[in-house]
């Protein structure tokens, strides 16, 4: 995998991992509890997490077309191609 499909990867699935269900077990006495869950904890979702803000501040124009692409809510609508109803998803 390129260097550009794996940024397009963590974006793609930076969502998923902020909002992710945490790791199943039980807890024991002792026993640590992240509060994440294994995926959002790994190096590159840190590193993206680090750089989205410096994005932000340095090139905003291009944090935003970002953030349109990957973060946005997407609505599907169906349209009738003869009476162009549309019927959402």
């Amino acid at each position: 995998m390129s260097r550009p499909e794996r940024i397009a990867f963590l974006l793609s699935n930076l969502e998923d991992a902020r909002n992710g269900i945490r790791d199943s077990g039980g807890v024991e006495a002792g026993e640590h509890l992240p509060l994440m869950c294994r995926v959002w904890n790994h190096p590159s979702f840190q590193e993206l997490e680090r750089l989205l803000p410096l994005l932000r501040s340095e090139r905003r124009r291009l944090a935003w077309h970002l953030a349109k692409t990957y973060f946005a809510p997407r609505r599907r609508v169906l349209e009738c191609p003869r009476c162009r109803r549309t019927v959402e998803v």
